[in-house]
């Protein structure tokens, strides 16, 4: 299995390979990624891509700091791992083995979302509730696994090393995605970021030859200008501002 030449990015065909190589537990697969700043890059932008998709396909049934939270715990979660594995690669003496490992992580990264997005599109469509937790746990331990693999062979550590390696990475990205979602909890219960409520003062929206301002007529909301958890659409607050 020929590798990518050194200082030069994989081909998107090598990519390809170099994934599914990985994925059969294929040491040899890592000589295909590239070693190269650019093929890093390159590693990150699908990663970064998803999650800035779902954010702005999200934002219009979110509060501004749901939808700042869950941005913030994003990006966090993409840099912690690149960021710690980079030190300890330089604490272990294995900082030139870095880029590849790194740029092998993130496609395979990618390449697990891809598969976990699919494999719960396609349980959900037939209702399998209990069939996508089993989906989940499952891809779950294969994650931990592909991660340990990846540093073993990717960074050339012992199996304890690598262990330390994966638990530190998991670790670290459960608290700096908590954090930004707890922060923002406690904001919107201080009243500072007020969760949207599914109610709509608009005059607008009241039902035509109703009288104005009444009540009577609200249950059109429910069709209209209301969503799970809007705000008032002057001024951002709880509907029972009065505007």
């Amino acid at each position: 299995m020929s590798g990518a030449p050194p200082g030069q990015a994989a081909s998107v065909r090598e990519t390809i390979r170099a994934i599914l190589g990985i994925a059969r537990g294929r040491p040899e697969a890592l000589r295909l990624f590239g070693n190269t700043p650019q093929a890093f890059i390159a590693s990150l932008m699908p990663l970064i891509v998803v999650p800035l998709l779902s954010s702005l396909l999200s934002s219009r049934e979110t509060s501004m700091g749901q939808f700042l939270a869950e941005t913030t715990a994003s990006v966090a979660a993409l840099l912690v791992p690149p960021v710690l594995t980079h030190a300890l690669a330089r604490a272990w003496g294995r900082e030139d083995a870095w880029l590849r490992f790194a740029t092998a992580f993130n496609w395979c990264q990618f390449a697990m979302l891809l598969a976990a997005m699919v494999g719960l599109f396609v349980i959900g469509g037939a209702g399998g509730r209990d069939a996508a937790v089993v989906i989940v746990g499952l891809l779950g331990f294969y994650a931990l696994w592909l991660h340990w693999f990846l540093t073993r062979h990717g960074l050339g550590v012992s199996g304890g090393r690598a262990v330390m390696l994966v638990l530190s990475v998991h670790v670290a990205t459960t608290l700096v995605v908590l954090v930004p979602r707890f922060v923002a909890a406690m904001l919107r219960g201080a009243g500072v970021w007020a969760p949207r409520s599914t109610a709509c003062t608009r005059r607008s929206c009241w039902q035509k030859g109703g009288p104005t301002g009444s009540l009577a007529s609200a249950p059109i909301l429910e069709t209209r200008h209301a969503v799970s958890s809007r705000s008032c659409w002057r001024c951002r607050r709880s509907s029972r501002c009065g505007c």
